[in-house]
Formats: C-alpha cells, sequence, structure tokens
C-alpha cells in the first residue's frame, strides 16, 4: 500500500488528526537551496486525495458532483489550481493548510457543487450532455494581441520615494509668551 492512499478508521479507532502530509525538503542541486517536489505526483493523484478527504452529501437538489469530473475542463482547471496551492501552502507549516483549506478548497468545492455549477445535469451519474462554454460573440482583435507589460513580480514591490514637493513656505509665527518653558 501506497503511503498516500487514505484509509478511514473504523467507528470507534483513534483518528489522526493531522491528515495533511508533510514538505518532502531535500538537498538542491547547489547544495544550499531545498528542492521540493509534488507530494502528489499527478491530478489524479491528488483528486484521490481531496475526493476522499473533503466529505459533503450529494442527496438532494443542493449539491451536485459528477464522478467523471475529468470530463468538465472548468472541473478540471478548479482541482488543478487546488493541487497547486495545496503544493505550496503545504510548505508552511503555521497556517499554510488552515489557508489552503479556508481560502481555496471550501471556495471552488463551493462552486463545484453548486446546483448551478459545471456538474449541472450530472445528478445520476455523468451526462451525455454536459453544460457547454458561456455563449459570446467574436471578441476584437485588439483583446488577443500580446500583452508586453508582463507579470508583476513575486516579491515585495520595491519602494520608491516620492518626490519632496517644494514649496514656499511662510515664516513662522510663535505667540510670544511671558513664560518660558
Amino acid at each position: 500500500m501506497d503511503e498516500r492512499d487514505v484509509t478511514w478508521p473504523d467507528a470507534g479507532e483513534e483518528v489522526e488528526r493531522d491528515v495533511s502530509p508533510a514538505a518532502d525538503a531535500g538537498p538542491g542541486a547547489n547544495g544550499h537551496e531545498p528542492v521540493v517536489e509534488c507530494y502528489y505526483r499527478s491530478l489524479g493523484e491528488f483528486a484521490t486525495w481531496l475526493l476522499a478527504v473533503y466529505r459533503r452529501s450529494t442527496r438532494g437538489p443542493t449539491r451536485v458532483f459528477c464522478p467523471q469530473w475529468w470530463k468538465h475542463p472548468e472541473a478540471v482547471a478548479r482541482i488543478d489550481g487546488l493541487w497547486r496551492a495545496f503544493e505550496a501552502l503545504r510548505q508552511d507549516p503555521g497556517t499554510g493548510m488552515s489557508v489552503f483549506w479556508r481560502d481555496h478548497v471550501d471556495h471552488h468545492m463551493s462552486v463545484l457543487l453548486d446546483a448551478d455549477g459545471p456538474f449541472k445535469g450530472c445528478h445520476d451519474g455523468h451526462s451525455d450532455h454536459p453544460l457547454g462554454p458561456i455563449d459570446q460573440h467574436e471578441p476584437p482583435a485588439a483583446l488577443f494581441e500580446r500583452d508586453g507589460r508582463g507579470l508583476p513580480p513575486t516579491g515585495p514591490a520595491p519602494h520608491h520615494p516620492r518626490p519632496v514637493q517644494h514649496t514656499p513656505s511662510a515664516p513662522s509665527h510663535r505667540p510670544h509668551s511671558a513664560q518660558k518653558p
């Protein structure tokens, strides 16, 4: 059995509290920086873990999940985004996994499971007629021109001091006081 397989305890059996894998860090190619490899080797492996851990009822009209989720492009894109977020956030020993669940899983799974989401029509299994893309008119060609600005930097924004504006200053008047400080 692979260490990445998820097993669930029988009733009354002690449950391990941390079901999140730890970061795999080893020496890097230069001997200084650790090389962190993905814990899950594929999208399918990650999705198998996620769907075994994230449990919600799909009975009734409010939630729908397609057992052939990989046939829905939006689901693939969202679960792939979750995988990438997981791989980055699992390395944070503090709040990384909490952020992963709160900001990523809870959001994307709510969208995926929504009755009007990408699995609409898959109530009793995968529909042979899944939702198509949202209809649009042909956008103008200018929207497809390459944007030369590039991506924003990933680090903190560089500090650019504001230029000092020189304005003529009025003479300073101090009230004359008979008391000395």
